[in-house]
């Protein structure tokens, strides 16, 4: 005989929460001062606690659904440098963990064939780095992005567990785009200069990236079917990734214009070929719009180093990392300097630091002069080795593997021009989507062929 019911259990529990929180946050007015989202730090740790204790499945939607909207609120609850983004971070380390344990066997060695080289060689680099904290930190990120793969493989069994979560990872673009819809109305959030649209994000260039596979993902659900019911996201579906396309113009990110111009290029020649008019007309009204035809037209200029003059974007880049590669001692090209080591070194190597850290924006040249050449084959090897899974096991949807190859090969293009080592917001949801993708296909593969399949994969049950 139960002596209490499990929902007064319940009330208990979130009645000591409250008490305990608003004892613990009345001493902490005064350190936080107009921090509001520190006084909100330890309240958030019990509820996900709690969550976690009571239902993990519902925390791991929480946490998809709700990560792209929180890069500001978590900055708000950092105290000495830790934050509840970094607790995240360590619970998402401990999920993946339990979910790597409980795979398939097949399935855990693509998990460690895929992230394990890389995971070890930036280890490596944390021990003889210059910067051990910092390092560790994005040690930990990456981590926590191998634990979001090893979920998604975990979580997405059958198509129609591929069809929710798909959603759920769509979905994470409603509130950036109804609070980038505010910043565009009333200037006075997150934008950074020349009037580039961040909206929930760090940056432009993460919600750049991120717009660019919640367009790709969108599309795939659309042209593929996925829905069966006439619910309110079937019928709001064109109108988000109409959204999504401005947010995306909106950033003035130009790695992530092209990415999104391939894709529908490379469609438009070799699956639908009514779309090549869309095609043709898209550059036009490009152009036509004026910050993207300046911001297209800034790389003519300012090609040159010279004194007094103003570098455009990409030579800048250029002259960062030249600068870089000949800094470098011959003796480190295998192993380099140590993780985070370019931060570091960049004021000494670099005309232009004036005396203050600069980022590599690129991750191939940061990984050679950090983890030597092995860190950056360990690199190329991460996508290299996803690739080939996606082309051996994705055989059943065209279009899904045609979307989650050029999702791979956007993201090698970013990591050209860009710190994508430190994008985790961005960086959990596309190894979500590629775990997810692996993890369906991969499952179905022995027990279907690719003609009895075809037809019926492109549609799918369920709703979020």
């Amino acid at each position: 005989m139960k002596i209490f019911s499990k929902q007064f259990l319940l009330g208990l529990i979130f009645s000591f929460v409250a008490i305990f929180s608003g004892i613990v946050a009345s001493g902490l007015v005064d350190l936080a001062g107009k921090r509001y989202g520190l006084l909100l730090a330890l309240p958030a740790v019990l509820v996900i606690a709690l969550i976690l204790l009571l239902d993990k499945t519902l925390l791991l939607v929480l946490i998809v659904l709700l990560r792209a909207s929180l890069d500001h609120l978590l900055d708000t609850t950092k105290f000495a440098g830790i934050g509840l983004g970094g607790l995240l971070n360590v619970l998402m380390v401990l999920i993946g963990l339990l979910a790597l344990y409980k795979l398939e066997r097949p399935l855990r060695k693509i998990v460690l064939l895929v992230w394990l080289p890389f995971l070890t060689m930036y280890f490596y680099g944390v021990v003889i780095s210059p910067e051990k904290i910092s390092s560790f930190r994005i040690f930990i990120n990456l981590l926590s992005t191998a634990g979001m793969f090893a979920v998604a493989l975990y979580v997405v069994k059958t198509r129609e567990d591929f069809t929710k979560w798909l959603k759920i990872v769509f979905c994470s673009c409603l509130i950036p785009i109804m609070y980038g819809a505010v910043t565009i109305v009333r200037p006075v959030g997150y934008y950074l200069t020349e009037h580039r649209l961040a909206s929930t994000f760090a940056h432009p260039n993460i919600l750049a990236f991120y717009s660019v596979l919640m367009i790709l993902i969108g599309f795939y659900l659309w042209k593929s079917q996925q829905f069966t019911e006439k619910s309110l996201l079937k019928k709001l579906l064109p109108f988000i990734v109409l959204a999504m396309v401005g947010m995306l113009m909106l950033t003035q990110t130009r790695s992530a214009w092209v990415a999104f111009f391939a894709f529908f290029t490379f469609y438009a020649l070799f699956m639908e070929r009514k779309y090549i008019p869309v095609l043709l007309v898209l550059p036009v009204i490009g152009l036509a719009i004026p910050e993207i035809r300046d911001r297209l037209l800034d790389l003519t200029s300012g090609n040159q180093v010279v004194a007094y003059a103003k570098l455009n974007s990409y030579a800048w880049r250029k002259y960062l990392w030249d600068s870089a590669l000949h800094w470098m001692q011959v003796s480190k090209y295998l192993t380099g300097y140590g993780a985070d080591a370019f931060l570091h070194y960049s004021p000494m190597f670099f005309p232009l630091s004036t005396d203050k850290p600069t980022a590599a924006h690129n991750v191939y040249v940061q990984t050679f002069f950090d983890l030597g050449l092995f860190g950056t084959l360990a690199y190329i090897w991460l996508f290299f080795k996803t690739g080939q899974t996606i082309l051996r096991n994705v055989i059943h949807d065209k279009l899904l593997k045609t979307i989650a190859l050029i999702s791979i090969a956007s993201y090698l293009m970013y990591s050209y021009s860009d710190n994508l080592l430190g994008y985790l917001n961005f960086n959990w949801y596309f190894w979500f989507f590629l775990g997810a993708t692996i993890g369906w296909q991969y499952r179905i593969k022995p027990v279907e062929s690719p003609e009895t399949s075809s037809s019926s994969v492109m549609t799918a049950s369920g709703s979020v």
